[in-house]
C-alpha cells in the first residue's frame, strides 16, 4: 500500500505518483522481475482529512480539513517464493508512506493437490483400517462401507481429510480411521 497525506491535493497526488513509481521499479526492474501481469494496482484515492478543531473560543468544534490523502494498493502475485523477503525489504526501504500488508500463500493448482492429497489420504485411511483390524484380531480388511472426503480451509491454507469405513475381513465388524493433509506442492505468495 502506498499512502502520503500532504498539504493540497496535487501534492499528495505528485508524492503518491513518486511512491508508486519507486514501487513499481523495484518490482519490475532487479534479478527477478515480476512481470506486470501479476502486478495490481486499485482502490486509488485522494481524500480529504479532517480534524476538529475549535475555530474560536466562543464556538463549538468543526470539522476542519489538514490536508490530502492519496493511498493505492498493490498487489502482486509471485512464484519465486524465495524472493518474498528480499521484495518486502526492498518496498520497505523505498519510504515510511509505502507498507506491506497480508502477505498470502496460496496453492497454485488447486484441484490438482486436492486429487492428490485425497489419494493419500484414502490410502492412509486404508492402512490404518486394516492396522486396527489386524489389532483387533481379524486377517484384514474388506470392502469400504462408507467413504468421506471434505476440504476446508485452516489458517488460509487448504487441507483435504478423507474418512473411511471398511468390513473386517470377516465382515461381522468394521474399522473407521481418518487422516487429514495439507496442501502440498507448487505454491504462489501475493501480497
Amino acid at each position: 500500500r502506498v499512502s502520503v497525506t500532504e498539504g493540497t491535493t496535487q501534492s499528495a497526488r505528485d508524492a503518491g505518483a513518486k511512491n508508486l513509481e519507486k514501487v513499481m521499479a523495484v518490482l519490475t526492474d532487479g534479478d527477478t522481475p515480476i512481470p506486470e501481469k501479476y502486478i495490481k494496482v486499485d482502490r486509488l484515492r485522494v481524500e480529504a482529512v479532517e480534524e476538529y478543531r475549535k475555530t474560536s473560543s466562543r464556538t463549538r468544534s468543526s470539522r476542519v480539513v489538514v490536508g490530502y490523502k492519496f493511498s493505492t494498493r498493490v498487489t502482486i502475485r509471485m512464484t519465486e517464493l524465495d524472493q518474498v523477503a528480499t521484495y518486502v525489504d526492498a518496498l520497505l526501504g523505498i519510504s515510511d508512506a509505502v507498507t506491506v500488508s497480508s502477505v498470502e500463500f496460496t496453492v497454485a493448482a488447486p484441484e490438482e493437490v486436492r486429487r492428490e492429497a485425497v489419494k493419500k489420504a484414502s490410502e492412509y485411511a486404508r492402512m490404518d483400517a486394516t492396522e486396527l483390524a489386524i489389532g483387533a484380531g481379524a486377517a484384514g480388511v474388506g470392502r469400504p462401507i462408507r467413504l468421506e472426503t471434505s476440504h476446508e480451509e485452516f489458517w488460509g491454507r487448504g487441507f483435504s481429510a478423507s474418512s473411511e469405513k471398511v468390513l473386517l475381513s470377516d465382515e461381522s465388524e468394521f474399522a473407521s480411521t481418518e487422516s487429514a493433509f495439507a496442501f502440498a506442492g507448487d505454491g504462489s505468495a501475493s501480497g
